[in-house]
């Protein structure tokens, strides 16, 4: 049984979705199947998220940013414009949909 690492984007990209969609019942285990890991390994990526966050607004405003989590934030940044675009796409097409059926 090897042992998978997943890049940062991956999970910073699932993270997102889990926060933004948190509401809706059984979040994690649809992310989970939608991208083929486990459901756990979810709950943990929320769990040092949210710990780092936690952390740096602990420490204040006054410390300096070192240059990792610049770099989350950069790729965090990255994942959350991705999903932006995904969506606006989405809007689109439902749009033309939208029109479609009015002029049809």
């Amino acid at each position: 049984m090897s042992r998978s690492g997943y890049p940062l984007p991956f999970k910073l990209k699932i993270v997102a979705e889990a926060i933004i969609n948190s509401q809706t019942k059984g979040i994690k285990s649809q992310l989970a199947r939608k991208y083929g890991v486990s459901n756990y390994s979810i709950s943990k990526w929320i769990h040092k998220y949210e710990e780092n966050i936690n952390l740096e607004t602990f420490h204040g405003e006054d410390r300096k940013a070192s240059y990792d989590s610049r770099a989350k934030l950069a790729a965090e940044n990255k994942v959350l414009k991705s999903i932006l675009v995904e969506k606006e796409l989405e809007l689109n097409k439902l749009k033309e949909l939208l029109i479609n059926v009015y002029k049809g």
